[in-house]
């Protein structure tokens, strides 16, 4: 795809919710996620717009297996939540970061359908540009640097 898409549904099973997916075009890299996410902070951190409080919320990984995930359940750990929490103004934003060829998994899914039933505007990004230019179009971020977009 050289494109990015926008306003592609994702959806799983007999569930009505959609889950908005954003792709970015194609390049010779794949950045990592981390990668992706340390490079979404860097502009949350220089080019948020007022009111912007943002962060990560430490809940996945290898400490979520086994044992610790029932310890962790019982403290209020939700898996699935996205690696992109926004504030502004009384309104919640959730924004999970993959690859480009990256996968959600089930768990991430129904979370981000369980936020969007809550009221929180959720989406995925394929790739750092389509997480750029998902907080732009949402106005999180202040002025543009996204690719251009089709229609």
């Amino acid at each position: 795809m050289s494109d990015m898409i926008i306003g592609e549904a994702a959806t799983r099973g007999n569930n009505n919710l959609c889950v908005e997916q954003v792709h970015s075009p194609q390049h010779a890299t794949d950045p990592s996620e981390n990668e992706i996410q340390r490079a979404v902070f860097a502009h949350l951190r220089t080019r948020g717009s007022p009111g912007v409080f943002a962060f990560h919320p430490k809940n996945g990984g290898v400490h979520q297996r086994g044992r610790a995930r029932g310890i962790n359940a019982g403290l209020g750990v939700v898996s699935g939540v996205p690696d992109v929490i926004v504030l502004q103004h009384g309104h919640i934003y959730g924004l999970e970061l993959k690859r480009a060829k990256g996968k959600l998994a089930d768990e991430q899914h129904e979370t981000l359908q369980r936020m969007e039933a809550a009221g929180a505007k959720v989406a995925v990004a394929y790739g750092l540009d389509a997480a750029i230019w998902w907080l732009e179009t949402h106005g999180l971020l202040r002025g543009s640097q996204s690719p251009k977009m089709r229609g």
